[in-house]
């Protein structure tokens, strides 16, 4: 389909082509057209007053709602190696045992076996069976890392005598063993009671109840302490007994002269001679000797003191002063039969503490109320304890000391007396508590090795 022909244009003027007819708009003082300034100024403002509306609708839902969150930005994943199977797998490391690098050590008082308490255990068919002693306070026993008794007089065998010259059946130390103790302490002043083959024997026995026996051996080339692992944590154990005075210049312990070959054969003391610094001399180095083999944890249990006295002596105090300046970590007394005080002691050198318990009482004896004039005082005692703890640096130290009340239980049955330890705070105790802690009254300890009072598990 063809388009329609475009109109011819006008022909040209004289003056050229034919310019179409404007409307001309009159101007103002500027130039310009009337108008268009107004107009202007209208398009300019429209933009400013809808930037100023919308940034004013912005800060308002600002203050309502506060910022926009920030964008969290996406992890960027890292690719993960693909082990070389040629390469083994480390096993994972082996879990520390619970309690490890920490310990516990309990020991008790004497087990003192006088007549009464020996026909206690006698069966009907003529054994004997002391477990009933220890029965109460086992658990007890058997939750400590390591259990140190006193076993005071001999197991030397028939006749059985208790005092003055002890000589117990040998059933007390599988008692002792079934309790839960593990290391018996032989040092004490009637251990040579029945003469050298009396004390030779006593070890014998109580080494084949599986006891670690200290402070008595039977050759004199055998070790003179000895040193157990509990918890990562080695301890060397240590037990001496003060000798009876004399004035011949050898050894006596309750008033009898050891014969020149038992002398070897105990650890002993003589405060009550003009010796007695060499004496403590050789307790320093004892300590020197168990660290050298190994220890980290020193134990000293001493058979001191003077008998139904509530308080120390004056050679106690300074032997256990000396044994802090030299590095010992913790001394168990016993031997007044009664408890004594508890204290820790500075090293001279101000770098160690060491608790010192003067005297523990009895554990197990036929010690009663009135036994001379004394009120109660030697059917009492205390379990003691110590917790030590590896430190940072390697080294152990003893964090905490502790003491357990306890009563030597006395009841007839069968025409018999019958013994048992209970602690003090049973109803059956009378009176054994409040006596324990005014004896105790003050034994706090310091604010970095306090001393305070355990109750029974």
């Amino acid at each position: 389909m063809k388009r329609a022909a475009a109109s011819p244009p006008p022909p040209p003027g004289p003056e050229g082509p034919a310019v179409p007819e404007k409307t001309l708009l009159p101007l103002d003082k500027h130039g310009l057209p009337v108008g268009l300034r107004r107009s202007m100024g209208f398009v300019v403002a429209v933009p400013i007053v809808i930037v100023l509306v919308l940034t004013i609708a912005a800060v308002v839902l600002v203050l309502r709602h506060g910022a926009a969150p920030t964008p969290t930005p996406v992890p960027t994943a890292v690719p993960t190696a693909t082990p070389d199977p040629a390469t083994p797998t480390p096993p994972p490391p082996t879990p520390t045992p619970e309690g490890y690098g920490q310990v516990r050590i309990l020991d008790v008082g004497d087990n003192l076996l006088h007549d009464a308490v020996i026909l206690s255990g006698k069966q009907a068919d003529g054994s004997y069976d002391f477990t009933r002693f220890y029965r109460t306070m086992k658990p007890t026993i058997s939750a400590a890392d390591l259990a140190i008794a006193e076993m005071e007089g001999t197991l030397a065998g028939p006749p059985y005598t208790g005092f003055p010259a002890f000589s117990a059946p040998d059933a007390i130390a599988t008692a002792l063993s079934q309790a839960g103790f593990e290391v018996a302490v032989t040092a004490n002043n009637h251990m040579y009671d029945r003469g050298l083959d009396g004390l030779t024997r006593t070890v014998d026995v109580l080494r084949t109840a599986g006891l670690t026996v200290v402070g008595t051996r039977k050759t004199a080339d055998e070790p003179r302490f000895a040193i157990v692992e509990r918890n990562g944590i080695r301890i060397g154990i240590s037990a001496y007994t003060f000798e009876t005075p004399s004035t011949d210049g050898r050894v006596h312990l309750n008033g009898i002269r050891l014969v020149q070959a038992a002398e070897s054969l105990i650890d002993a003391f003589n405060p009550y001679a003009s010796d007695f610094p060499a004496d403590i001399a050789a307790l320093q180095q004892r300590e020197k000797d168990m660290c050298a083999a190994g220890a980290e944890l020193t134990v000293f249990v001493l058979h001191w003191g003077d008998e139904y006295q509530t308080h120390s002596d004056a050679y106690q105090r300074r032997l256990a002063q000396a044994l802090a300046d030299a590095g010992v970590d913790v001394v168990f007394g016993q031997h007044p039969h009664v408890v004594e005080e508890i204290s820790v002691l500075r090293s001279a050198d101000g770098t160690h503490e060491m608790p010192v318990f003067y005297s523990s009482g009895n554990f197990v004896s036929n010690m009663t109320y009135n036994t001379h004039g004394t009120v109660g005082i030697t059917e009492d005692g205390i379990m003691m304890g110590v917790t030590a703890v590896r430190q940072p640096d390697g080294t152990v130290r003893v964090v905490s000391a502790d003491f357990l009340p306890i009563y030597c239980l006395k009841v007839t049955e069968d025409g018999l007396r019958r013994f048992e330890i209970i602690p003090a705070t049973d109803s059956r105790a009378t009176g054994s508590l409040d006596r324990t802690r005014k004896t105790l009254t003050g034994s706090t300890g310091t604010a970095t090795l306090p001393v305070t009072e355990r109750t029974a598990r």
